[in-house]
């Protein structure tokens, strides 16, 4: 059945139209397991919310947009642009630990996804069925590296490949080796913010069954006081990030008999390296 909105004029959050009075996306979305709530900051009303995060603000009326608004968005919201890049922020909420994203819609609405990591982490099993195969590496860092092209072009970042020859296969999961990297690659973006020349090389060679990947960017870099607690959950150096990142990094990789090691100089870099077990040319199971 679909959801009735009321009109008044409005244009959908969703595809920018005006509103058409029924709502096919409110249908899709009021059940998922991510939280979801979107603001009109210039009606000052909450137009969507689902399921989940009504659950998740449990002791807040629904749709309670000056409630909502004060803990999400502390900060001054009504002169947003479309162009600003999505905010990632945390918040301790009740007993929770909730992760969330902000987007610009229009000028007008902020969409905003929410998730309970706590509950995230405690569930984190998805990766404990892992399909390990043959999966061409070459082949997959062709597909990868354009899905963050866009983003290191915004900020003027130059990345440098650098891959041995005769590394070719390796045996892992496909879907957590795209994960690890495109994590790794978020906290060597995050690195650059202040660099004049920044850059990412990624070099890829092979060496006692292994395969060798090195991330090495030339940003901001670590004390060694923040190197010895990398892998603690929870702890970030980070204004806005969850901690969680590299434990989540280093439970994927070890479910793939992989393993991660991070060097870094304060003001000059930090260098990423993963091992991952070198795979074979198996075309019937090669991904």
């Amino acid at each position: 059945m679909n959801t009735p909105l009321n009109n008044n004029d409005r244009h959908c959050p969703f595809s920018k139209e005006l509103c058409p009075g029924i709502c096919i996306y409110a249908n899709i979305l009021k059940n998922i397991s991510l939280g979801l709530i979107a603001f009109d900051t210039k009606e000052k009303t909450v137009v969507f919310q689902n399921k989940t995060a009504i659950d998740m603000f449990e002791t807040i009326t629904p749709k309670d947009y000056k409630a909502l608004s004060a803990i999400l968005l502390p900060e001054q919201i009504e002169n947003i642009h479309i162009e600003d890049i999505p905010s990632q922020k945390t918040l301790r909420y009740g007993g929770r630990l909730l992760g969330y994203s902000v987007y610009t819609v229009s000028n007008r609405y902020l969409w905003i996804f929410i998730m309970d990591i706590l509950k995230s982490l405690k569930s984190f099993n998805m990766f404990e069925r892992l399909h390990i195969c043959n999966v061409d590496l070459p082949s997959f860092m062709e597909k990868f590296l354009p899905l963050v092209k866009n983003d290191l072009e915004k900020k003027n970042i130059k990345i440098k490949t650098i891959f041995s020859p005769d590394v070719k296969y390796t045996h892992v999961d496909l879907r957590t080796l795209q994960q690890v990297m495109l994590n790794i690659m978020i906290n060597a973006y995050d690195a650059l913010n202040d660099s004049e020349k920044p850059e990412i090389v990624i070099t890829i060679k092979k060496g006692e069954g292994l395969i060798w990947i090195n991330i090495m960017d030339n940003g901001c870099g670590m004390t060694w006081e923040q190197q010895r607690n990398l892998f603690r959950p929870f702890y970030t150096s980070k204004s806005q990030g969850t901690g969680l990142g590299l434990t989540l990094t280093k439970k994927m990789l070890a479910q793939m008999n992989g393993n991660i090691f991070i060097s870094s100089v304060k003001n000059k870099g930090t260098t990423v390296t993963i091992s991952i077990p070198e795979g074979q040319d198996n075309s019937s199971e090669t991904a």
